[in-house]
């Protein structure tokens, strides 16, 4: 191959991976949860994390908020368990 055989295909790799990269910020910025979740103070979450504490390498309880009732969860490899569900109106 020729000096300018290898600088055509350099240039076309170049084009190919520019592509790439403007694909990937555009789903990023563009994707599927944008215009499934709306965005506003006018939305109220009614499920969070509350609180995340490590139990070892495999473990961990997880403190989640769903509504009026807080559910604590322990996560692990070989399943997740409910430990506790609590009423949480105040």
């Amino acid at each position: 191959m020729m000096l300018g055989q290898y600088f055509q295909v350099l240039l076309a790799f170049l084009f190919v991976l520019g592509l790439i990269g403007l694909l990937s910020v555009t789903l990023r910025k563009f994707s599927i949860e944008s215009f499934l979740i709306k965005k506003g103070d006018d939305v109220k979450k009614s499920l969070s994390i509350v609180e995340i504490l490590p139990i070892d390498t495999k473990h961990k309880l997880v403190l989640i908020k769903s509504g009026n009732k807080k559910h604590l969860l322990l996560l692990g490899a070989n399943g997740n368990l409910v430990v506790e569900s609590v009423d949480d109106r105040e």
